[in-house]
């Protein structure tokens, strides 16, 4: 017994300390941030809320679209199609270049859904009803790059068939 205290001592004083600012808490408006990604949206408002009088310049940004994401993230299964865009632009507002993991089936459903479905349209040969999903995966996700390069790529023209021939 005596042996182990003494070796756990050792060990305890041999242990290097933790580099400065390891576990350190981030500003609060950093924390909200964190927890928007994580899905803890009630922490997140939380956070916001209380740092709006200390840090007034980086926390009273983030309350409008926090308390408006949470409202829509609240009803993720009966959001309409310009329901999910404020979602994902009120979560754009928050960190611009990461969803929330509340955001995760909304992409799914109104984004990357759509996306396919135009792909393999399109791959069916079948542009017209390619176009349509598109257009409604940029109704939701207005910065979609594939979706933009595929509705371009179907707008241009064919080139005509050598009628001669």
């Amino acid at each position: 017994m005596f042996t182990t205290l003494c070796a756990l001592a050792l060990l305890t004083q041999a242990t290097p300390p933790a580099p400065d600012g390891a576990g350190a808490t981030p500003p609060p408006w950093e924390l909200a941030k964190i927890l928007y990604l994580r899905g803890d949206l009630a922490k997140a408002v939380d956070a916001v809320l209380k740092c709006q009088k200390t840090a007034p310049k980086k926390c009273v940004p983030l309350k409008k679209p926090l308390v408006e994401y949470q409202y829509l993230a609240s009803k993720l299964d009966t959001l309409t199609r310009e329901e999910a865009a404020q979602l994902l632009a009120f979560g754009r507002q928050i960190v611009p270049d990461a969803p929330s993991k509340v955001s995760e089936p909304v992409i799914a459903r109104f984004v990357t859904t759509p996306f396919n479905l135009a792909k393999a349209r399109v791959d069916a040969g079948d542009p017209d009803s390619a176009r349509g999903a598109l257009e409604a995966v940029l109704a939701v996700d207005p910065k979609h790059a594939e979706a933009k390069a595929l509705l371009k790529s179907l707008s241009k023209p064919k080139p005509a068939k050598d009628a001669g021939r």
